[in-house]
Order: C-alpha cells, then structure tokens, then sequence
C-alpha cells in the first residue's frame, strides 16, 4: 500500500467523540493516524489509564493540566488511549491532539471529522482560544 495513512482516513468514524487526527512527517512522506481515546468515569480508588502508542508519564501531564486549565477533573475516570496501527509517537506536537481527544471523550462531545489537531500543548496562559473551544 503507497500509503497506508489513507487506510485510517476512509475508516474514521463520524460524530463520534474521543476521535481526532494527527498528521505526522516522517522523512519526506507525511502520513495521517488516528487517536482513539475513552474517559469513562470509575468508582475504583485508584483509575487506570492506559496508553498505547504514546508516552504514558506524558498522558499524565496532559491530564493534569486539563484539569487545571479546563476544570475538567479527569482524576476519577479511568483514561485509555490508542494510536490506531500500532504506531509509536513519541514527538510533542501530537500534545494538543491528545488532549482535544480527551476532552472530546470527556465532555461527550465529538470533534468534526473536518478537523486536524496538530501543536504542542505548553504554558496554561497561551491557551485562551482552546479553553473556549473545548472548556465552554
């Protein structure tokens, strides 16, 4: 296949929450995944999150600051998230994706098929219009 990104471009579902694409570069070729991620609610004591194909201490951090920049507290919800094919991503850029998929998750709210997410997720002070986007 000459390009297996349009494999998960075809296959992306409509109006479902917790869904977002990333573009990715890597060498000359750019090549499109699919993070797929669920926040479900859990009575246990301890939540469990679970990532595959990113790192998990970086899930963690992103957690955290949803909660503080969002308000959406994510600590008693177990958090899984996949990046479709089995592919390892393990650059920064691929931040702001994750979290606009768990927000999407969280608040049930589905991002448009239309969309790419693509940036770094940095200092809570620069982040406005995403607050106003995704955080009401």
């Amino acid at each position: 296949m000459p390009n297996p990104s349009t494999f998960f471009l075809a296959e992306r579902p409509q109006n479902v929450a917790g869904s977002v694409l990333y573009p990715a570069w890597k060498g000359q070729g750019r090549s499109w995944w699919k993070f797929r991620l669920l926040v479900s609610a859990t009575n246990l004591g301890m939540p469990r999150r679970t990532a595959i194909g990113v790192d998990h201490n970086r899930v963690s951090l992103l957690v955290a600051m949803l909660d503080k920049i969002c308000g959406l507290h994510l600590s008693g919800s177990d958090i899984f998230i996949n990046v479709a094919g089995g592919v390892r991503v393990e650059e920064p850029a691929v931040d702001l994706g994750v979290v606009a998929a768990m927000a999407s998750s969280f608040l049930d709210k589905p991002i448009d098929a239309r969309t790419v997410v693509l940036g770094k997720w940095g200092l809570p002070e620069k982040f406005g219009l995403f607050r106003k986007w995704m955080c009401g």
